[in-house]
């Protein structure tokens, strides 16, 4: 019934907070770092790319990307939660970075393993995590395959005369 459900998801509160803290907690450590690595990218306003050209860091609105995305903590928790949402972070957010750095190879490994380790953690680890914190508090009467779940009888015992138990006896004593 619908009581039930709703008592399961009462229960299932606390676990979805504290999950949803660990995750809040991933994310500002990632957001320390991302301020770090990536807070004064584009310092210049244009990077030389591999076809020795050079290019402009400038973003529409006019200031270069690592200080609008990642210039101070909340900005770069607000780009991290793009990330995390999968929001046009690829080609708006981590492609400029993986591109621009002075040393490409040694960026592009950094930025690489930067955004695909937030990615597990964030996007399959801890929404996992949240689910099982959800499925735990969910009672075992709910669950389609619990123990204790009541197998209902076959409509057709009730009518068939082949399966009947009734029918059964007869037959076997004649």
């Amino acid at each position: 019934s619908l009581n039930k459900i709703i008592v399961a998801l009462i229960r299932a509160v606390p676990g979805i907070i504290n999950s949803m803290v660990v995750m809040i907690i991933f994310m500002c450590i990632f957001a320390i770092l991302s301020v770090d690595l990536f807070g004064k990218f584009g310092e210049t306003g244009t990077f030389t790319n591999i076809f020795n050209e050079t290019v402009p860091l400038i973003t529409a609105r006019g200031t270069t990307y690592g200080q609008e995305y990642y210039g101070t903590f909340f900005r770069a928790l607000y780009t991290l939660f793009q990330v995390m949402t999968g929001e046009s972070w690829s080609e708006a957010v981590a492609r400029p970075t993986l591109f621009g750095y002075v040393n490409p190879q040694i960026g592009a490994v950094l930025t690489g393993l930067f955004y695909v380790s937030f990615i597990i953690i964030t996007q399959i680890i801890m929404i996992n995590v949240r689910r099982a914190a959800q499925f735990a508090a969910t009672p075992a009467h709910l669950s389609p395959h619990s123990s204790d779940a009541r197998v209902r009888p076959s409509p057709l015992r009730s009518w068939s005369p082949c399966c009947s138990r009734r029918w059964s006896r007869r037959t076997r004593r004649r």
